[in-house]
């Protein structure tokens, strides 16, 4: 065997000690993968601080994002386990909630937004008729209202006989001067004791004169004239010729029907486009479920429409809200007994429900007159007290640390909020929910 020359052996074996002994740079970790294991609390208002723990959070708080149900949160603390959020306003639902770190997302567990509804005085400062701006205003028993698509307001200015308006913080009388009846424009037009309005769909307003029992019609420039309605008394047919009876308040359709609770006489009329009057539903005081007049009702006071031309009715006397389907069918979708209590459909108490609206939503709230709350019920017939103490009183704050005098009409502009005419204290109140 031949050997290497010893200088030439020496070398290969120092490069090859040289190889192996050549150090290798560390391989990074593996970045830990995002997930979300807990949220702590799982339900609140906006504002709530809520503790989210997981995995392959970024500890910078504005690298992560988290979404509650489609809004962005807060991030005030972060570290790579944990983030401190708080809760953002208009979250509503009961989604999961979504982080996102490092180009990764993951969903958690669901939060249940809980709304909250705080109650202010928006206008109103004791008994009288003063215009101007609404802090100092002053009404006189207002019963129904209603806001159009600009979010002005028309009040039903009942004691003093006048439909007042109210638009950009300012208040006007619209029509109505003294107790009476006399078509005319504006001021020079009288009413006696009116008490719901209404629209069609040429910003038309309608108001249920309830001491003269006709149905009155304002056009935008404040001209009055008279709809439905002759004299006192009972009778179906041709708009003019008909007759009415303590027309306490009116509802219109999308397809401009209106509806009229007659009050006494226990009966919703209809009064179609065409201009033809008929009896919809009721006409004998009681308390049953039916077609058309072999339905009851007691004193029916509020009413509103859904986009389907259903009918809700407060039943006042029946302490029952009741649900008229377009074909005349009448069925109790909550209540049915006095008292104070919430639940679903029958298991539900209402105290003479007066007023009565309808969100985006299909949610109706009412204005549950002598329990001096506002109560809010669910498309499936969940009732709840939202705003209220249950005592008569006059109290801005938040759900049922506010307090109401004797809550009658109810309405809801386009952000949501909702009015209510509190008739003893003179006022309009407004509930922000949020």
């Amino acid at each position: 065997m031949r050997l290497l020359p010893f200088p030439i052996f020496v070398a290969i074996v120092l490069a090859s000690a040289c190889g192996k002994n050549q150090s290798q740079p560390p391989t990074p970790p593996a970045p830990t993968a995002l997930s979300v294991t807990t949220i702590e609390p799982i339900t609140g208002p906006f504002n709530t601080q809520v503790t989210i723990t997981g995995t392959g959070f970024s500890s910078t708080g504005a690298a992560n994002s988290v979404l509650f149900n489609g809004k962005q949160a807060t991030v005030i603390n972060a570290t790579s386990t944990t983030l401190v959020v708080e809760v953002p306003k208009g979250a509503i639902g009961s989604t999961a909630v979504k982080v996102t770190s490092g180009g990764s997302t993951a969903n958690g567990p669901d939060f249940t937004y809980q709304l909250t509804y705080t109650v202010s005085t928006y206008a109103g400062n004791g008994p009288g008729t003063t215009n101007g701006p609404i802090a100092s205003s002053k009404f006189n028993s207002p019963y129904g209202l209603v806001i159009d698509a600009s979010d002005n307001m028309y009040v039903a200015d009942f004691a003093n006989n006048q439909i007042r308006k109210i638009s950009a913080g300012d208040v006007s009388t619209f029509a109505g001067s003294t107790n009476g009846y006399l078509d005319a424009i504006g001021a020079a037009s009288q009413f006696y004791a009116p008490s719901g309005v209404a629209f069609d769909d040429k910003k038309n307003v309608y108001v249920s004169d309830f001491g003269n029992s006709v149905i009155r019609k304002i056009l935008p420039d404040g001209t009055v004239s008279t709809y439905a309605g002759s004299t006192f008394g009972h009778a179906d047919g041709p708009a003019l010729s008909a007759k009415f009876s303590d027309v306490i308040a009116i509802a219109s359709d999308a397809q401009n029907n209106f509806y009229i609770a007659e009050h006494n006489g226990n009966e919703i009329r209809k009064i179609a486009a065409d201009g033809m009057v008929s009896t919809f539903a009721g006409g004998v005081q009681g308390f049953e479920d039916g077609i058309g007049t072999a339905a009851k009702l007691a004193l029916p006071f509020g009413l509103v429409c859904d986009p389907s031309g259903n009918l809700y009715v407060c039943d006042y006397g029946n302490n029952a809200i009741r649900k008229i389907t377009p074909a005349g069918v009448v069925t109790t979708l909550a209540g049915g007994t006095m008292g104070n209590t919430d639940g679903f459909g029958a298991n539900a108490k209402f105290n003479n429900p007066s007023g009565i609206v309808m969100d985006a939503w299909g949610n109706l709230y009412v204005a549950d007159a002598f329990n001096y709350t506002i109560r809010k019920i669910t498309p499936d017939g969940g009732v709840t007290t939202i705003a209220g103490k249950g005592t008569p009183a006059s109290l801005d704050g938040v759900g049922i640390n506010a307090a109401f005098g004797w809550p009658l009409g109810i309405s809801i502009d386009h952000a949501g909020n909702l009015f209510v005419t509190d008739v003893s204290t003179q006022k309009i109140r407004k509930i922000t929910i949020e």
